[in-house]
């Protein structure tokens, strides 16, 4: 089979997975505060010994976002290796009373797809939104889209988000160095839709996190997920094991880096797929270096 012809199979996989990992906004557990409320507390509060670790954005912050994701799986009999790359800025115009954005505007500066089949050559394909700069806001109903340059191609635009994964995995409560705190993935509907692109249709789901250490204000926190199913669709056991870090910086609220390594296997303990996501986050004073 031609690189072109796994490129078109995979695309569809690889960008869903990506979407939903690196992308998963939804509600936070509790309302937002009234936009006229102090922000949240920063680093660690003496009075209850406690830290921050909830993602928060200013009105004016501009941060480059840059995104891995790996995908090596076997289609029809040939082994192939997908990488999805992927770098934008993101400006915050509009943040709720508990600093998490409403309004945004992000420049894609580069996105782009590899597919690589065991023994052949890779074939590169550049992603629909490169070189684009579009405005999202968040509404009741759910993200809107404003294309601001560029000529994105139909269908390019479906299913962005504004907030990445740290929303759903870090608290917002503060913690303690060695505190542990278990994720409801049904409540997070871009988890859920995570496994469904994995096509698992899950029994057993289990996902945690830690605060295993905070030096100065930079903390770091584990996660582990494991899922105990089915195959969509049939009767195939499989499971999922994702285990990874985040590095988050307590006094600005940014989550630094997100790394997450793992896979699926059958009822035999062979593997069915493996992935492996990556995302780096830094202030910039401009949307270039």
């Amino acid at each position: 089979m031609k690189p072109s012809h796994l490129a078109r199979l995979i695309m569809p996989i690889c960008h869903c997975a990506l979407a939903l990992l690196a992308g998963c906004s939804q509600p936070r557990p509790v309302g937002p505060a009234p936009l006229d409320s102090p922000p949240p507390v920063r680093g660690n509060t003496q009075a209850s010994g406690t830290v921050s670790l909830s993602p928060v954005s200013r009105v004016g912050e501009r941060v480059r976002t840059r995104k891995t994701q790996t995908v090596q799986e076997t289609i029809r009999g040939v082994s192939v290796t997908s990488r999805w790359e992927e770098t934008y800025s993101q400006e915050t115009l509009l943040v709720d009373g508990l600093g998490m954005p409403l309004h945004v505007r992000r420049t894609y500066e580069r996105q782009v797809m590899t597919v690589t089949p065991a023994g052949g050559q890779t074939a590169e394909s550049p992603g629909p939104l490169e070189g684009c700069e579009i405005e999202l806001v968040q509404r009741d109903s759910g993200v809107t889209v404003k294309v601001v340059s560029g000529k994105p191609p139909q269908g390019a635009l479906q299913g962005l988000l504004i907030s990445g994964l740290d929303v759903a995995l870090l608290p917002v409560q503060g913690v303690n160095v060695g505190q542990r705190w278990d994720i409801d993935v049904n409540a997070r509907p871009a988890l859920a839709g995570f496994l469904s692109a994995m096509g698992i249709s899950a029994d057993k789901n289990e996902l945690s996190a830690r605060l295993i250490d905070l030096k100065g204000a930079i903390a770091r926190v584990p996660v582990d997920w494991r899922v105990s199913g089915k195959l969509k669709d049939s009767s195939v056991p499989v499971s999922l094991a994702v285990a990874g870090e985040l590095v988050v910086d307590t006094s600005t609220g940014l989550t630094r880096e997100v790394r997450l390594l793992g896979g699926t296997r059958d009822s035999g303990g062979v593997t069915l797929r493996q992935l492996s996501f990556e995302l780096t986050r830094e202030p910039v004073a401009a949307w270039y270096k």
